[in-house]
């Protein structure tokens, strides 16, 4: 995504990225994906589970004001919160689409939400 970014200089969505590199693995491996099929596959984004330490990780972290930075759309963030039973647990979510620049990029708002997430004697931790 940052190689494509910073060539083109275009912002496209992760979900759109996720589906033509899906078409490349699909052609470059000789085999043939109907439409249908690719969306099928696509779609167990929403399904998603948490990795096993991410409870305890939250657990760990507890007390802390907590945020998501995320190159994901925002359907397949709010998706993956639900499933995960995790979506009360942060006070924000910050995605690239709104930004309209990945989350490698200096145009993401996290220096104005930083005052949102938590206090001057506590400072911004990424994980």
């Amino acid at each position: 995504m940052r190689a494509l970014w910073r060539t083109t200089g275009r912002y496209i969505d992760f979900w759109d990225i996720a589906r033509d590199a899906l078409r490349y693995a699909a052609k470059y491996y000789r085999m043939h994906l109907e439409e249908d099929e690719l969306t099928g596959i696509l779609e167990g984004y929403f399904q998603l589970a948490p990795f096993s330490d991410v409870q305890e990780g939250l657990q760990n972290l507890a007390g802390y004001r907590k945020a998501i930075l995320s190159n994901g759309t925002r359907k397949m963030l709010l998706n993956a919160l639900e499933n995960s039973g995790f979506d009360n647990d942060f006070v924000s979510v910050i995605r690239s689409e709104d930004a309209r620049s990945y989350k490698v990029s200096c145009r993401l708002p996290i220096s104005r939400r930083k005052t949102e997430l938590c206090q001057r004697k506590d400072p911004v931790r990424i994980v």
